[in-house]
């Protein structure tokens, strides 16, 4: 090898380890892609207060929630580790992930009065049948009663955590790493939520109208397969997630599931491209040298 071609190896070590070599420990802030990143929230058929109740599209008939159930992700997730070490994966605290408005879904907030109370709705009601833009909507029917409409539900301004202790890590090639994500924390953390009650032929309304705000709804992930990979200069983070949940409404507990993915991206610290800008010029200076030198 001529002292050319060592020398350029040495320069690309270096612009390697500078980008891809352990960093100090620390907060490393990951932005979310939110192209990528999607969640969808499934809730099942099941028995509340006597009445089997289901979650279905607030427009149109069907069987099936599947338009409403899911949406986007953006923010950033905190870790407490180098991105690209052999240190545990541990993602801390001060993560900030926003679910993106999905559609218009019923109610809307603007139409609740909460000076209008009755029997059932003694918080207020809402006065008309309007949408407004939201995160995740859905319509509840009762099953046992041919399917009829019982409420319209809507998540707004919603907002996702993320948590671990240390993750165990396992290099699967030359620039990625596996790391255990089945045992991270994943969940809605705190969430706008508007239901209006309808009347339903012999049951009258059985589900009274809110408007209020719900959260803390945090489970266990039990998909294992994230994922470390570095892409050109750039770190990938991929978090497969199916997250068993209880969601409390009110005092009415709920068993759903939160599935998807979440794709951040963290950028190198400025000083690792400085370093290895400083490496590209010094082996520009001694090529130019070397042919000056040259009879």
């Amino acid at each position: 090898m001529t002292r050319t071609m060592k020398c350029l190896v040495a320069t690309l070590a270096t612009c390697f380890f500078a980008l891809a070599g352990p960093q100090a420990q620390g907060s490393y802030l990951w932005f979310i892609n939110s192209s990528q990143s999607k969640v969808t929230l499934s809730i099942p058929d099941q028995v509340v207060d006597g009445n089997k109740l289901g979650f279905r599209n607030q427009t149109g008939s069907g069987s099936s929630w599947t338009a409403g159930n899911s949406t986007n992700l953006s923010g950033f997730i905190s870790t407490d580790f180098s991105p690209y070490s052999s240190n545990p994966v541990q993602f801390g605290s001060g993560s900030t992930i926003a679910g993106l408005n999905s559609g218009n879904y019923r109610p809307n907030p603007a139409a609740f009065n909460p000076f209008s109370t009755s029997t059932v709705n003694q918080d207020g009601t809402y006065t008309n049948t309007s949408t407004a833009p939201g995160v995740l909507g859905a319509k509840v029917v009762a099953v046992d009663v041919l399917g009829a409409a019982a409420a319209y539900i809507a998540f707004r301004d919603t907002n996702f955590d993320i948590s671990s202790g240390p993750l165990t890590t396992t290099p699967t090639g030359a620039f990625t790493r596996s790391f255990n994500s089945a045992g991270l924390q994943f969940g809605i953390s705190s969430s706008g939520f508007d239901l209006d009650g309808l009347s339903i032929i012999l049951l009258g309304q059985f589900i009274p109208d809110l408007h209020t705000t719900v959260g803390n709804f945090m489970g266990t992930n039990t998909n294992p397969n994230g994922l470390l990979a570095l892409e050109g200069l750039v770190y990938k983070m991929t978090i497969p997630l199916s997250v068993p949940l209880a969601i409390d409404l009110e005092g009415t507990v709920l068993s759903a599931t939160l599935s998807g993915q979440i794709v951040a991206y963290y950028m190198p610290e400025p000083s690792a491209f400085m370093m290895g800008g400083m490496g590209l010029a010094a082996l520009v200076v001694y090529a130019r040298r070397r042919r000056k030198s040259r009879p």
